[in-house]
């Protein structure tokens, strides 16, 4: 039994791994491991992502990564510029 959906408050596949910032295909790999929720939507199966299910995905990483700690931004060199920074828990960064 097919199920209609409103389409206009779903992601696509290259949205949410944009979102992420990761490679497409390794979003499909989390869709088959049950680690993101995908709806199937054709016949072709493609899929899209709900909003709220990457906020969920997000805030539960976050939690999981941190585990309540603080996290501290640094900066990262790159070639020898300053191009970006990452996200790092506070105990790590100390330990820097």
């Amino acid at each position: 039994m097919v199920t209609k959906m409103p389409l206009n408050n779903m992601l696509t596949i290259r949205e949410v791994s944009a979102l992420l910032h990761i490679h497409p295909n390794t979003l499909r790999r989390w869709c088959d491991l049950g680690r993101i929720r995908a709806y199937r939507i054709t016949t072709r199966g493609d899929r899209r992502f709900k909003q709220e299910d990457i906020a969920y995905f997000l805030e539960k990483l976050v939690t999981t990564l941190y585990d309540g700690a603080k996290p501290t931004v640094i900066a990262v060199k790159r070639k020898g510029a300053l191009q970006g920074t990452k996200l790092r828990p506070k105990a790590m960064s100390e330990s820097l």
